[in-house]
């Protein structure tokens, strides 16, 4: 429905100081006779003659319905030859006056009249400067329908365009207060006080509705994560804990917390909660950024909490966006029946069968045993977007922690006669199955570790193979194991076991598994380098400011 603004002009804006020698000047105790004279000047200093004036009560806001206005608390007239104005009639209160004249100049006035005489109030002279501005930006979010932003004290009612900004251009210098409203008066208004302007600048107002805000700094020089180039569409991991957030600001379920980026529009980045949990102090969000900087150390986004009116937002599918090259993402936390839950748009969510929940190292994790005989099975991804072809382009990965020494275990894969993350011989290994131009495995490996954690990534691109361990490269010399099987791409993705083309099932995994990938793009060395280091527990990249 097409919104109705009621339009003033000249407008005249704002809760205001007193700009010259106007202060809290004493009115008459008798309702309705007091009289205010006072002039104004153009910046030539020549009377202003014929500047529009506009006096408000400094609670005044200006609705969507025209009202009617008393004429102890409403004015509207221009100067006269000599730059002088005369309103009379006046209760006592606290009142604004605006004066502003064609030349796109303004000037802000306020005073008192309380109860003792004289009845005739001579304000001082003042100038008029050059207007200033305010934009801002209204979280979108709002369970609220928030339409329009008025001004106390002054004339003043602009929309809100559809993706939350909003400016005034025609403001005199002074201290103003917002508020954002609905079409609907039964919506509770959102206050934005002290909002400082001064001629010829723009002020970009607060963030409207939250009190408090962190900046976060992206450290990637060479004494943090280290990371040379620059990194596009990255979803960082941002740890909340109480060394570093009072959770009992925010709402209990984290529904209020924001970010958006540290710019002058203050733009909102999508974000998911994987965890909150207030009694343990412990949060991990995941917030998607356009661009980290590769050896930089400068602010990225800003993080914003308490708003006891916010209404929780869910963003996964735009923070592993399939745009930035994410089939599958696997976070493994949560109950047995919720573990397997894509984070991606296509939905690719498992079934766990006898997989525990454990404190993982981002949030929960899966817990398989080979006694159990526990996997995760991804249904429906025999076919579609995990399955790639011979030399393709793809990356697969995971934090891995094997809680004994084992020969040989499947990790992820997609069946045993295309593509897996595996325990071999003692190593790490990185498979990729082929039937031309002879059958059998092509694999990269790295010494095994067990009893600790491990970020393990596998990357296809085209004949190229890699693995990385711990975000550094250790192999890229491709070892050929034949075989006289013909490459099968029938079977889904699992997590924990392998199949064979038989049916028969085995290389159950014993340990922990969290944080399974798997894209359509050859992740390169800065990719893999940063997810290391901003996921590690020792995070890296992650610094937070005031």
């Amino acid at each position: 429905m097409k919104k109705l603004i009621k339009i003033l002009a000249p407008a005249l804006f704002g809760i205001c100081y007193c700009t010259g020698g106007g202060g809290d000047i004493a009115g008459t105790s008798e309702q309705g006779n007091a009289r205010v004279i006072a002039s104004v000047y153009a910046s030539s200093g020549k009377p202003a003659s014929g500047a529009a004036i506009r006096l408000r009560r400094a609670d005044y806001v200006e609705t969507l319905m025209l009202s009617n206005h008393s004429s102890h608390n409403y004015a509207d007239m221009v100067t006269d030859s000599n730059g002088t104005f005369a309103i009379d009639s006046l209760d006592t209160g606290y009142y604004t006056i605006e004066a502003t004249d064609r030349t796109k100049e303004a000037v802000l006035i306020r005073f008192t009249i309380s109860g003792a005489k004289p009845w005739t109030i001579h304000l001082n002279a003042d100038t008029l400067r050059p207007f200033a501005t305010i934009k801002g930006r209204i979280d979108r979010n709002s369970p609220f329908d928030l339409h329009f932003i008025q001004v106390k004290g002054l004339e003043r009612l602009v929309e809100i365009s559809d993706d939350g900004f909003y400016s005034l251009s025609d403001l005199p210098a002074g201290i103003f207060s917002l508020r954002c409203i609905g079409s609907d008066s039964l919506i509770s208004p959102v206050e934005i006080t002290n909002i400082v302007t001064r001629p010829n600048q723009i002020t970009l107002a607060p963030y409207s509705g939250w009190i408090f805000s962190k900046d976060i700094f992206l450290n990637t020089t060479g004494s943090s994560a280290d990371v040379a180039e620059d990194v596009y569409g990255f979803p960082v991991l941002v740890r909340l804990s109480s060394a570093n957030f009072s959770f009992g600001e925010a709402k209990t379920d984290g529904g209020d917390i924001r970010f958006v980026k540290a710019t002058s529009d203050s733009t909102p980045l999508p974000f998911e909660i994987e965890r909150w949990d207030p009694s343990a102090n412990l949060a991990e969000i995941w917030v998607r950024t356009d661009t980290v900087h590769g050896n930089a150390n400068v602010k990225s986004f800003v993080m914003k909490w308490g708003n006891p009116s916010a209404q929780t937002v869910s963003q996964t599918k735009l923070v592993f966006d399939t745009s930035d090259g994410f089939c599958g993402v696997w976070h493994l936390a949560g109950r047995s029946d919720a573990q397997a839950q894509d984070a991606t748009s296509n939905g690719y969510n498992g079934t766990a069968v006898n997989v525990d929940a454990i404190e993982g190292i981002i949030g929960g994790a899966g817990a398989f045993t080979s006694v159990k005989k526990s996997y995760i099975v991804i249904q429906n991804t025999a076919s579609g977007k995990l399955n790639f072809p011979e030399n393709g382009r793809y990356s697969v990965s995971t934090w891995v922690n094997s809680d004994s020494i084992d020969y040989n275990r499947v990790i992820l894969g997609k069946g045993d006669m295309q593509y897996y993350l595996r325990i071999h011989d003692f190593n790490w290994r990185f498979s990729d199955y082929h039937s031309l131009p002879s059958t059998g495995w092509e694999f990269t490996e790295s010494p095994y570790s067990f009893g600790k954690w491990v970020y393990l990534c596998g990357v296809r691109n085209d004949t190229n193979q890699y693995l990385y361990v711990n975000g550094v490269c250790v192999d890229s010399s491709k070892i050929f194991d034949s075989n006289d099987g013909q490459r099968n791409e029938s079977f889904d993705v699992e997590l924990g076991r392998r199949l064979l083309p038989n049916g028969s099932d085995g290389l159950y995994f014993s340990g922990s598994i969290d944080e399974v990938r798997i894209c359509n793009t050859a992740r390169d060395n800065n990719w893999i380098r940063l997810c290391f280091m901003n996921q590690s527990k020792n995070d890296a990249l992650v610094q937070f400011g005031n």
